[in-house]
């Protein structure tokens, strides 16, 4: 039997806090996607009322994004930030830290709630909005989900991935942050 090789890419370590309707950001979205040729956006936004407050670009392995390079995530977010008018900023991250997005849209019996109270201490979790702005079929998809932001030690990456089994939730990628990289387990 041969053993199933990981697939990895390096980790895009970039975010742009922001305070803009949330209209006026999925504006700029659409723009800096159409004046880079299609650049697929996969990341999460945070949100305080109707205002986005920063959007934080990740390494989505269930979309497309692992055909592009961690340049091409980065000449992309430099796109967005003009777009929007505000700063680019890089991603600090302690060395042993894992983070995952996990899609919260809840499945039937379970609540967005429940699933973000799961975690205790050993995790920060931050609610937010998760999408991927993509091209398909001839066509633009964008379609914002609820989503969980865990960070913790690597060593609890097996708890968050279990998490999403149990609550029936799409597996995550995961971003472990001591090597660089984003894989799925």
């Amino acid at each position: 039997m041969t053993e199933r090789t990981r697939e990895t890419v390096d980790v895009c370590k970039m975010y742009i806090p922001m305070r803009l309707s949330r209209s006026s950001f999925e504006v700029a979205l659409f723009a800096a996607h159409a004046a880079t040729s299609g650049h697929l956006f996969a990341g999460f936004i945070t949100t305080e009322g109707d205002e986005v407050t920063s959007f934080t670009r990740i390494r989505d392995l269930s979309t497309g994004d692992a055909t592009q390079s961690t340049a091409d995530c980065g000449r992309g977010m430099a796109v967005l930030a003009a777009k929007l008018t505000v700063p680019l900023h890089s991603l600090c991250m302690r060395p042993d830290a894992t983070r995952v997005v996990l899609d919260c849209t809840p499945p039937d019996g379970w609540t967005h709630e429940g699933i973000v109270d799961h975690f205790d201490d050993a995790f920060s979790v931050t609610r937010g909005l998760y999408f991927a702005l993509d091209t398909a079929d001839g066509g633009v998809v964008y379609e914002p989900r609820q989503a969980a932001v865990v960070v913790g030690p690597l060593a609890v990456a097996q708890d968050i991935h279990k998490t999403a089994l149990d609550y029936a939730l799409p597996l995550p990628t995961i971003e472990d942050f001591s090597t660089g990289t984003a894989y799925t387990l």
